[in-house]
C-alpha cells in the first residue's frame, strides 16, 4: 500500500483498466498503461542510471533463496530486471531507522529507471514495462510505509507511485491488475510472475488492514500458484515453498534494544514472581501458624504443688 491512501480503496486521477483479450502470445498486444497522463516533471528531470544487462535477482542480496531460485529458473526478463528493486524493498522493510531518506529515495528512483531501461534492452513490450513499473513502485512504497520512519518524511508525500504514476492507490490497484491479467495468463505470465514474487516477499496491499485480510490474501496466493504452476511445470517444487514475507519493523526495533533493558525486564519479572510466591505461601501457611500459636492455651496442664514449708524446729537446729 503506497501510504495510508492505499487502504482507502480510492482511485487516483488515472485509473488503470486492463482488458486482456483471450488467447494470444505473451509478446502480443499489451494492456493499457497504468497511467494515461505524462510522468511528473521530477521523473523527467532526474537522470537514470544505466543498467548492466544480465543483472538478475539471484545476484541481489536479501531475497529469499526459494524466490531467487524461482526467478532464476523462470527465465522472465521482467523479473530479472526487477531484482535490484525487489532486493531494495526487502532491505527497507526490515529497517527500523533510516539516516538519509532523501538519498534512499533518489537511489530507488534510479533503480526504477534502470529497471525500465533493462526491460527495453530485453525487448519487453512497452505496455508491459509500464504495468511492471507500477507493480514494483507499489512494492517498494509499501515496504517504506511499513517502517517506523516511512510515513513521516519526504516519502510520505513524494512516493515512487506519486512520482511515476501520479497515484496513491497501489495497494488496491495491484489486486485489480492481478484479477484482469489472470484472465489471459498465457499473454501476461511474466507480469503475473512478478506479482507472485511480490506476494512471496510479503506484499499485502489492501488486505493488510482487513479483518479477514489474511485468509483472503491466502486465497489470492493459492489461485496464482495454480495458474503459474500449470504453465511452468518445472517450477512446481519451487512454488510450493512457504511464503516468507517482509520482516516486521516492530520485531526489528525490539531486537535492537540495549542489553541492559532486557536485563532490567528479566529482573522485574523475577522479583515480581518472588513477591507473588511469598504472598501465596503466607496465605497458605496462616491457618497452621495460628494453630501453633494457640496450642499451649488449649492443653489442660495439671497444677504444680507448691513446695512444703520447712519445719521451724529443723531450721533452729
Amino acid at each position: 500500500m503506497a501510504g495510508n491512501e492505499d487502504q482507502s480503496g480510492g482511485r487516483g486521477r488515472n485509473p488503470t483498466v486492463v482488458r486482456p483479450s483471450p488467447g494470444g502470445s505473451r509478446t502480443g498486444s499489451a494492456p493499457p498503461s497504468p497511467t494515461a497522463g505524462a510522468r511528473a516533471p521530477e521523473a523527467n528531470r532526474e537522470p537514470a542510471a544505466r543498467a548492466t544487462p544480465g543483472v538478475s535477482v539471484p545476484e541481489a542480496i536479501g531475497l529469499d533463496i526459494a524466490v531467487r531460485e524461482f526467478v532464476a529458473r523462470s527465465h522472465n526478463p521482467i523479473l530479472s530486471a526487477a531484482g535490484p528493486l525487489l532486493s531494495l524493498g526487502v532491505a527497507i522493510g526490515g529497517s527500523a531507522y533510516q539516516a538519509d531518506i532523501e538519498a534512499l529515495r533518489a537511489r530507488a528512483i534510479d533503480a526504477v529507471k534502470s529497471f525500465e531501461e533493462q526491460c527495453r534492452h530485453s525487448s519487453v513490450d512497452p505496455a508491459h514495462i509500464r504495468i511492471a513499473r507500477y507493480i514494483v513502485c507499489t512494492f517498494v512504497d509499501t515496504a517504506v510505509f511499513q517502517t517506523p520512519w516511512g510515513g513521516h518524511h519526504v516519502w510520505g508525500s513524494r512516493s515512487l507511485l506519486v512520482l511515476f504514476e501520479q497515484e496513491t492507490v497501489g495497494g488496491v490497484k495491484f489486486f485489480d491488475m492481478l484479477k484482469e491479467l489472470s484472465k489471459a495468463p498465457d499473454r501476461y505470465l511474466d507480469l503475473l510472475e512478478l506479482q507472485y514474487v511480490c506476494l512471496a516477499l510479503g506484499f499485502k496491499g489492501m488486505y493488510a488492514e482487513r479483518p479477514e485480510g489474511q485468509s483472503q490474501l491466502q486465497s489470492q496466493q493459492e489461485a496464482l500458484y495454480r495458474l503459474i504452476r500449470d504453465r511452468r511445470p518445472g517450477l512446481g517444487s519451487v512454488l510450493a515453498t512457504h511464503w516468507k514475507g517482509l520482516a516486521e519493523p516492530k520485531a526489528k526495533a525490539f531486537g535492537s534494544l540495549p542489553w541492559w533493558v532486557a536485563l532490567v525486564a528479566a529482573l522485574v519479572i523475577v522479583i515480581g514472581t518472588l513477591i507473588v510466591l511469598r504472598t501465596w505461601l503466607s496465605d497458605a501457611a496462616a491457618p497452621t501458624a495460628k494453630l501453633l500459636a494457640t496450642r499451649g492455651l488449649l492443653i489442660d496442664y495439671a497444677p504444680v504443688a507448691a513446695p512444703a514449708a520447712p519445719s521451724r524446729l529443723k531450721t533452729l537446729l
